[in-house]
């Protein structure tokens, strides 16, 4: 078994058989796994927000009645349930309905008023603190009664203005172009971003892995021991493929319990509050390539990006200088996605076809696009193959980087890690 080999194996059974990483991955798979709850979740918090919320009303009468009316054509607000105090309060009055307030007994209560000067009414709200969505609400029922008393006052008809701030109506309709199901294609921009976004988490979690592991054998020296006995070049490789063999394994595990589990259940309850009706959502649904796109670009993305987190996190023998080390491989990871993100908006514009062509965001930008979009041929390969050139060059320059630093134990500027210039190398 060659030195490398037996460096993998043993990074992945010390990061697959710790405490650690199980305890994540079970509680990763339960969040998953509870996803399938969320639509029950969702209506269950629903039916909470439509009991009605007690108003207190001191208004005239005929205003009250006016306010009943407003009040059950609410649109898209919590529904009220109102309860006239009569025409006017005194100051008795109104503090009884602070008390009643504070003691619970109603969310709010409204003062309505006639009034001399340009604006006919006084509306005045009191409720328990500000963060209460029940004042938007009240706003939108009381506003109908505010804007036919100016209408009056003007002289304007009430329904003639009523008429010209009527809702214009607009009828939708969605083009079926290939044959692709407006559903499957919501569907496909979901599945997408998880999926993107899962991708984005296991570079930054394992790239973090690969240079924490590289600084703790630093400052342990048992890189010294390794060194002994095989290339550095050797160990690089070894760890890499170790860490990104527990990482695999661990987002198999994940995968699994959403596809399984969370996607049917939460695909299907969120279809249906859209107003899609009883929509079946299966594993099946998700195109087979789909799956093999992400495990692809998720090995390339890992890859390309282990390499430069163990070639950066080879520069520092402190856990404290590791942050400053690795900025420039977590821009990298953060632009991507960013470009990607703009890929999952309009997969056909300049800036996501071109950056799907740029190798260090091309795992994340071009997954995406293949997911939402027909792909030319030539577009996956050119990307993919530049993407596997650019790992080469970067395994060189870990490979170099690693060979260089990882004896050293000082922090090494960005100058003698690109120039292999200044200090001492390792014999």
């Amino acid at each position: 078994m060659k030195p490398w080999q037996v460096i993998a194996r043993r990074e992945f059974r010390q990061l697959a058989g710790g405490r650690t990483f199980i305890i994540i991955t079970v509680v990763g798979a339960l969040i998953i796994g509870g996803l399938a709850f969320a639509p029950a979740l969702l209506e269950f918090f629903s039916t909470r927000e439509t009991q009605p919320e007690r108003v207190l009303v001191a208004a005239p009468q005929a205003l009250f009645q006016e306010l009943e009316r407003s009040a059950r054509n609410l649109q898209g607000a919590r529904p009220v349930r109102l309860e006239w105090l009569g025409p006017s309060l005194d100051e008795a009055g109104r503090a009884a309905a602070d008390e009643r307030l504070r003691s619970d007994e109603a969310g709010g209560w409204l003062e309505i008023a006639p009034q001399p000067g340009p604006e006919p009414l006084r509306v005045r709200f009191t409720q328990i603190g500000a963060a209460s969505r029940l004042f938007a609400t009240v706003q939108q029922m009381v506003t109908p009664l505010v804007t036919a008393a100016r209408a009056g006052r003007l002289g304007v008809d009430p329904q003639r203005l009523a008429d010209l701030q009527r809702p214009v109506q607009v009828e939708g309709r969605v083009l079926d172009v290939g044959g692709r199901d407006p559903l499957q294609t919501a569907l496909a921009q979901g599945l997408s971003y998880v999926l993107l976004f899962g991708l984005y988490m296991a570079i930054i979690l394992y790239g973090s892995s690969i240079s924490t592991g590289v600084i703790q054998e630093k400052g342990s020296r048992v890189v010294e021991l390794l060194a002994g006995a095989t290339s550095p070049t050797q160990i690089l490789v070894g760890k890499v493929l170790g860490i990104g063999g527990a990482g695999l394994l661990q987002f198999v595990v994940w995968m699994l319990v959403g596809l399984l589990f969370s996607l049917p259940q939460a695909a299907s309850g969120l279809a249906a509050r859209l107003g899609f009706g009883a929509v079946e959502v299966s594993v099946r649904a998700i195109p087979v390539s789909t799956l093999l796109y992400f495990t692809l670009f998720f090995l390339v993305g890992y890859t390309l990006y282990a390499l430069l987190y163990a070639a950066f996190a080879s520069t520092v023998s402190r856990m404290e200088e590791a942050n400053q080390a690795l900025m420039i491989p977590v821009f990298l990871v953060i632009i991507g996605f960013f470009v990607a993100i703009t890929a999952w908006g309009a997969p056909e514009s300049r800036v996501a076809v071109v950056g799907s062509l740029i190798p260090f965001f091309t795992p994340m930008a071009l997954f995406t696009r293949i997911v939402l979009t027909p792909v030319p041929v030539w577009e996956i390969l050119t990307g993919l193959g530049l993407t596997l050139a650019t790992i080469l060059l970067v395994l060189a320059f870990a490979a170099r980087a690693y060979r260089r630093n990882i004896l050293r134990y000082r922090r090494v500027t960005l100058k003698e890690l690109f120039t292999g210039r200044g200090g001492e190398r390792p014999a």
